[in-house]
């Protein structure tokens, strides 16, 4: 019965969608050629320039950041995690990673200010940073790689550090630099090479990869030490941010 009744409801509606079709047809044949070629010429403009016009500006939304002033509130020092984190008056910019003025990492955050407070235009890739430390294994403070770029290029606001995607020296100097295509291949690749070709131990203490990361110059005496005032910069600049050091973070009691 069910089944019946279902097939009376089918044919019912292809009823009504064929009336509706003959309905309209009957209508159109009373609209005038002038009408036709009016609808016609609309469409062709609508499709060819309004259509297109918008889509141009839409793709061209650049959304800078206006201001980036963060509130932390009720921070746990030995997390990451901060609660409570406040970002206000952004405009949308695809240039950056936008989950870096989101973001509730201690790191990530600390890492933002410190580079906006350098005027860097490493500026919103501290996501990046810390992306990299995480992957790889780098020491949970993601200190070192920041720190080496601070002392090379100061964070790449050197001549051409910035067109080149290379901030932290990476080849050497003259036409020995390396060329990268982003800042993200530049610190992936940097991170991948400090923990795994040289070690932990020394992005805790870059004095052992004086000879090897600077070279036996002498102007690399000292590049070490030059790189831990740096280390100990960034840790003293997160905790004047009151959010604590990044070094809290490793729960050993290092500090550098």
């Amino acid at each position: 019965m069910q089944s019946e009744l279902g097939k009376v409801k089918k044919i019912h509606r292809k009823r009504i969608y064929f009336e509706k079709i003959i309905n309209i047809t009957k209508q159109s044949k009373n609209v005038s050629p002038l009408s036709y070629s009016v609808l016609i010429i609309s469409f062709i403009f609508l499709f060819t320039f309004v259509i297109p016009y918008f889509y141009k500006v839409l793709s061209s939304i650049s959304i800078e950041k206006v201001s980036a002033e963060a509130t932390v509130l009720g921070v746990n020092v030995n997390s990451s995690y901060i609660e409570g984190t406040s970002l206000t008056d952004y405009k949308i910019s695809y240039e950056k990673p936008l989950s870096t003025f989101i973001t509730k990492d201690k790191r990530v955050y600390v890492l933002d200010q410190y580079f906006k407070s350098r005027n860097s235009p490493l500026y919103g890739y501290a996501q990046v940073f810390v992306d990299a430390c995480d992957k790889f294994g780098a020491p949970i403070d993601c200190i070192t790689t920041t720190a080496i770029a601070r002392h090379e290029t100061d964070l790449c606001n050197y001549s051409t550090s910035a067109e080149n995607h290379n901030c932290m020296g990476w080849g050497g100097a003259g036409e020995n630099r390396i060329i990268y295509n982003s800042f993200e291949e530049h610190i992936y690749t940097a991170t991948d090479v400090l923990v795994n070709q040289y070690g932990i131990e020394y992005m805790d203490d870059p004095r052992l990869m004086e000879k090897v990361f600077c070279g036996p110059q002498e102007e690399c005496i000292g590049w070490g030490n030059r790189i831990l005032h740096f280390m100990r910069e960034i840790d003293d600049f997160s905790e004047s941010l009151g959010v604590g050091r990044l070094t809290d973070l490793r729960g050993d009691g290092k500090r550098y």
